[in-house]
């Protein structure tokens, strides 16, 4: 969502740390979630369809967490919540608390006496941070045991930074999503692209959708693979209101549960209102299609000159730009003379829908032709900061010649 590079620029500035889900809260075993009565309530009857929103608003995002639940009760008259259900795992900034974040739950939307609400399905310690994929892992079980469904979606909802390192990146720390703030340790928790892509179970979901900035990257899809049928983000950053719940959560809790439908509802929501909007779908079932036309187009790869034009999707300079996908692999193609005859094909197979607003958050203008739906990092073969790290991705070590020199 918007300003999310923003608010991590000044957590650096403000000295707050920022902490590897891997390498916090390891001294005990994660508390596995429980329900309000010591257990999880006994399943609900099957299903067609079951979404889960995965929602970490301890940050700057509290409070539109907040609105985007009150657009979900606006829209539930639509659904029928007999057949397609919704859960939510929220935790948000609670400052009556000594963490200053609230007690995560799981609830669910609901029709009441009055009209529809959220039920508290189960709750969580804590203590843990809700970027661990131990928590997200769990949480993911219990909303399959409590909502079983014949197709799940789910939905990422936090800040999030595409593949780049994190402003404490190290060689064992890398790749952000998700922003949970412990005012007691003054730690911003977040979690490794890699953990919760391996959080999720291989097949489950029909679609993986990030309501958060930046994941519609070539580096964090393919981290997804095997995990979803169908992968939905944004180039650039998000306005900060995100999805418009009321206005897409009947589409995708409707009989086809169509994402390009809820895609282009949420395109057309900011783009008729002169907001900056990118919207991009993609269909997982061609992204190792996507992966040999494009490890064919960078057979002969040798890093583009310094004056290079690319069109640029981010803002700020603390980490990696992040430039359109489509642009960069056919000019590293013409440089070096590789074949990209299967490239427009397979992207053209793979991004399913794309769509940008004529500006992007800069005020620059975003250039249809060169527009893909996907970005990606100009990769220079030097030992920068960025591109040490973006060496251990499995995007660069599935795309990228082995004979580089500094491949190890």
């Amino acid at each position: 969502m918007s300003n999310k590079v923003v608010s991590c620029i000044l957590m650096c500035l403000a000295a707050v740390s920022l902490v590897s889900c891997r390498h916090s809260v390891n001294e005990e075993p994660v508390n596995e979630g429980i329900g309000p009565d010591g257990e999880l309530p006994a399943p609900l009857p099957r299903a067609k369809r079951t979404i889960l929103i995965y929602a970490i608003a301890a940050n700057s995002l509290s409070s539109n967490l907040d609105d985007d639940m009150n657009e979900i009760l606006q829209g539930a008259a639509q659904v029928d919540l007999d057949n397609y259900r919704l859960l939510i795992y929220k935790v948000q900034t609670d400052y009556t608390t000594e963490n200053n974040r609230s007690k995560p739950e799981l609830v669910q939307l609901v029709k009441t006496a009055s009209g529809y609400g959220y039920k508290t399905v189960a709750k969580y310690n804590s203590k843990y941070p809700s970027t661990l994929p131990e928590r997200i892992s769990t949480v993911i079980s219990n909303a399959v045991t409590v909502a079983p469904a014949d197709e799940y979606g789910i939905i990422f909802w936090s800040h999030s930074d595409a593949w780049r390192p994190s402003p404490t990146w190290t060689d064992d720390v890398r790749r952000s999503f998700g922003q949970d703030f412990d005012a007691q340790t003054r730690t911003y928790y977040y979690c490794e692209t890699a953990d919760l892509a391996d959080a999720v179970p291989d097949g489950l979901a029909k679609f993986i959708w990030f309501d958060s900035c930046y994941m519609a990257n070539i580096e964090s899809a393919y981290e997804f693979r095997g995990k979803c049928s169908c992968y939905i983000g944004s180039c650039t950053e998000l306005q900060g209101a995100g999805m418009p719940y009321d206005i897409t959560l009947p589409i995708l809790l409707g009989e086809k549960g169509d994402v390009v439908k809820a895609a282009k509802a949420t395109f057309d929501y900011y783009n008729d209102r002169n907001k900056v909007v990118t919207m991009s779908v993609m269909d997982m079932r061609h992204i190792e299609r996507m992966a040999d036309a494009t490890a064919a187009a960078y057979a002969g790869f040798e890093p583009l000159p310094q004056d290079a034009s690319l069109q640029v999707y981010s803002r700020g300079s603390y980490s990696s730009p992040l430039y359109d996908f489509g642009q960069y692999t056919r000019m590293v193609a013409d440089c070096d003379g590789s074949d990209i005859s299967s490239f427009q094909q397979a992207i053209d197979d793979f991004v399913v829908y794309a769509a940008a607003s004529q500006y992007d958050f800069r005020g620059v203008r975003i250039v249809p032709e060169y527009y893909s739906g996907l970005s990606c990092h100009l990769y220079r073969m030097t030992d920068s900061r960025d591109d040490r790290m973006y060496r251990t991705i499995d995007w660069y070590r599935r795309v990228y010649p082995n004979d580089d020199p500094i491949y190890e």
